[in-house]
């Protein structure tokens, strides 16, 4: 494992822990409920995985960060029962962002 990789790997980590912590601090605020950390910090980290991408320019990389961000929302949203109202939209933008950087991919020169 290349050095580079390998602290890509403890900065990744370090930001998993933050968005935990962030997540608890909102919880404990009052802000969440404790049953949402979890997808808090699944849309937290989903975030983080899309900056990476960016960083990288991957596509494989910006998917996973999609997935993993709109699984967070989907269950943010299954938690406070309003799935059903936004899921064509959430869907939308999946399908849109996805679309959008699959575009960008084949333009680069």
């Amino acid at each position: 494992m290349t050095k580079a990789r390998r602290s890509m790997g403890l900065l990744s980590l370090g930001i998993l822990i933050l968005a935990v912590a962030v997540s608890m601090t909102l919880s404990g605020a009052g802000v969440i409920f404790p049953q949402e950390v979890p997808s808090l910090t699944l849309i937290l980290f989903g975030l983080w995985i899309l900056a990476v991408a960016g960083l990288r320019r991957s596509f494989a990389t910006f998917a996973w960060g999609t997935l993993i961000g709109t699984l967070g929302v989907l269950w943010l949203l299954l938690s406070r029962q309003l799935l059903y109202e936004y899921l064509p939209a959430i869907l939308l933008f999946v399908i849109g962002g996805l679309l959008v950087a699959s575009a960008l991919r084949h333009k680069r020169p």
